[in-house]
């Protein structure tokens, strides 16, 4: 994960970084988003409503 942040009077433009280099990231092309493709995270998404439904079942059955 990487952005750009402006720093200082002059708005000089520093890269800040955390983790490994993303070959999703392209630095290269001022002006450009640094990151190329969009990512999901689908199972994620359906893990949570998964989760979420069961709680609503329960909630729903307690009532």
């Amino acid at each position: 994960v990487s952005f750009i942040m402006t720093i200082n009077n002059n708005f000089d433009e520093q890269i800040i970084k955390f983790g490994e280099i993303d070959s999703n990231e392209n630095h290269n092309d001022i002006g450009q988003s640094v990151t190329q493709k969009c990512k999901s995270c689908i199972s994620i998404i359906r893990t949570f409503f998964s989760s979420l439904n069961s709680l609503f079942k329960w909630y729903i059955s307690t009532i």
